[in-house]
């Protein structure tokens, strides 16, 4: 349910449209000719210059209305072609500074190693502010204050949401329910490039998902399975931004990569598996081979990036982290291949 930061909205619908401010109507025309995105762009100004949680609510509705008509007229242009001379790997994991960044070169890292740490995307102080306001989010869910910082998103209809306790009990909230944190983290992935960096690689204009844009906030002792995202996403153009918000790898969880390519979604629920989505131990173990497992360390703002059939895990040890990890796990799609149990987000 959405509810109006505004004052002075009990009088009646005359005073109402004589408060709305000139982008609020324009928004109004944009919006009713079927430009949702003109729509957002008219209330970001706005909102740049004054924060207001009914501008920030309305946008993340625009954004799925514009995603829906997205996914629909989708057609499929290739991905992007790898640089492979511009990949320069040092160790077991390539990784470049945040000024490197480029499509081809990330396509090459996925296709050779099956992801990419990209350090500094964000500056740090940026990074621990959206961290502060990740906790700010729990805060507000945990107490249901209603300050734009916890807010569930009901998607229009025919699309429904049925996993929202599933992430919630595995330390997570989804973008979407925090309208607050949805405009400052398009707002920052816009600003250092991320998002022409995805809509280059996925070769169209990118569409994020309620159910794939998560803020998570996980503990020391949090449980952890191997698995591919491409088990449960189906057959998809994808690329995952995971940027951390707070140290970790030593201090706080992590996570477990297999820096490799694998191409075929691997059997789940084997031996030790968890669940039956996941994969066992020996399965990874195998698929791995000689490929070390590694757990990097991540500095707020940096940025590891994979695909769908990346094998990784959560990377904890309880008994030498003591610290929280923070972190936003967003998974962009090429519209194409858009998963149709998602709710869909343009960006």
């Amino acid at each position: 349910m959405f509810f109006r930061s505004r004052k002075n909205e009990k009088d009646d619908g005359a005073t109402a449209v004589a408060d709305r401010s000139p982008a609020m109507v324009k928004a109004d025309e944009l919006e009713q000719a079927g430009d949702f995105m003109g729509a957002v762009e008219a209330l970001a100004v706005e909102n740049r210059a004054a924060r207001d949680m009914e501008l920030e609510r309305r946008m993340v509705r625009l954004r799925h209305r514009a995603g829906v008509d997205l996914v629909k007229a989708a057609d499929s242009p290739p991905m992007a072609e790898p640089d492979y001379d511009a990949l320069k790997v040092e160790g077991d994991i390539p990784e470049i500074n945040a000024s490197e960044m480029s499509a081809p070169l990330a396509r090459a890292a996925m296709l050779r190693h099956g992801c990419l740490i990209v350090r500094g995307v964000v500056p740090e102080e940026e990074a621990i502010q959206m961290r502060d306001d990740i906790e700010r989010s729990f805060q507000a869910r945990d107490d249901e204050t209603v300050d734009g910082y916890f807010e569930e998103f009901v998607p229009d209809p025919p699309f429904t949401i049925l996993e929202r306790r599933w992430v919630s009990d595995g330390g997570g909230i989804w973008a979407a329910d925090s309208p607050k944190f949805t405009f400052d983290m398009v707002e920052a992935f816009d600003r250092v490039g991320l998002q022409s960096l995805v809509e280059d690689y996925l070769g169209e204009r990118p569409a994020f998902s309620v159910n794939k844009c998560t803020l998570r906030r996980v503990p020391p002792e949090a449980g952890t399975a191997w698995h591919q995202d491409g088990a449960f996403l189906g057959d998809v153009k994808a690329l995952n931004v995971w940027m951390s918000l707070s140290r970790c790898g030593d201090i706080a969880p992590s996570l477990d990569i297999v820096p490799k390519r694998i191409e075929e979604i691997l059997p789940t629920g084997t031996d030790d598996a968890l669940f039956p989505w996941s994969i066992s131990d020996k399965v990874a173990e195998e698929a791995a081979g000689d490929t070390p497992i590694l757990r990097p360390i991540f500095n707020p703002g940096d940025v590891i990036l994979f695909d769908d059939v990346n094998v990784h895990r959560t990377g904890v040890d309880s008994e030498t982290m003591t610290e929280n990890r923070y972190a936003i796990e967003s998974w962009f799609f090429g519209p194409s291949t858009f998963p149709d149990e998602y709710v869909p987000l343009a960006f």
